[in-house]
């Protein structure tokens, strides 16, 4: 019988990181490493469409929420959404045309972009170019204001527990008795995360 992470679990998960200083962009770079490590790791393209099987799982994975079959919104995105003006849910079109648009957008956004589109590629196709730790952050964080509370990086915990929200702990080996660490693991492995990313974007604090 499968099990899954508890609702108890998930939850404060999810508050923590839309609140957190995370840009509401993580999200896409998260859909983005994922599908590059689909594709075969940092030497390989993310072929965006809706025909990408690579692309499309990477999108269903890191922000289905719902089922086709129940009412819309099926999408959210929980990174730095708790004051946008849509609350972070997404409409049907995202698997088909958001995260590809916004990463076609850095390149014009942004002085050292992680993923740049491979020019006359139809349908966009981009390759991963590493980029500094502080540049990382400029582009994935929000400025530390002056209130302590809301300084915090997204935690890598929390990352991880909305990553295994709908996975079927039995499958991966782990219950729901696994400490934090080990769904940090599997999180890493399965989207390729390197130590400068994590350095860069996340708290490593597990508690």
């Amino acid at each position: 019988m499968a099990s899954y992470l508890a609702a108890d679990l998930i939850k404060p998960a999810v508050d923590r990181l839309r609140a957190s200083r995370a840009q509401t962009r993580l999200l896409e770079y998260l859909i983005f490493r994922r599908a590059l490590a689909l594709s075969g790791g940092s030497g390989s393209q993310v072929v965006t469409g809706m025909a990408s099987k690579p692309f499309q799982q990477a999108i269903q994975e890191w922000a289905r929420i719902r089922p086709d079959d129940e009412p819309s919104p099926h999408f959210f995105n929980p990174f730095g959404t708790s004051k946008v003006k849509d609350g972070g849910f997404r409409t049907d079109k995202f698997p088909s045309n958001g995260a590809s648009d916004t990463v076609a957008g850095w390149g014009s956004s942004m002085t050292e972009p992680p993923f740049v589109r491979v020019p006359g590629s139809k349908p966009m196709a981009f390759e991963f170019k590493s980029v500094a730790s502080a540049e990382l952050e400029k582009a994935f964080l929000r400025a530390e204001s002056a209130d302590p509370k809301k300084n915090q990086k997204p935690r890598l915990s929390d990352t991880a527990i909305w990553w295994l929200r709908a996975r079927d702990l039995d499958a991966l080996g782990i219950d729901d008795q696994s400490g934090l660490s080990n769904l940090v693991d599997i999180l890493r492995r399965e989207i390729d995360l390197t130590a400068t990313e994590e350095s860069a974007l996340f708290n490593p604090a597990l508690s």
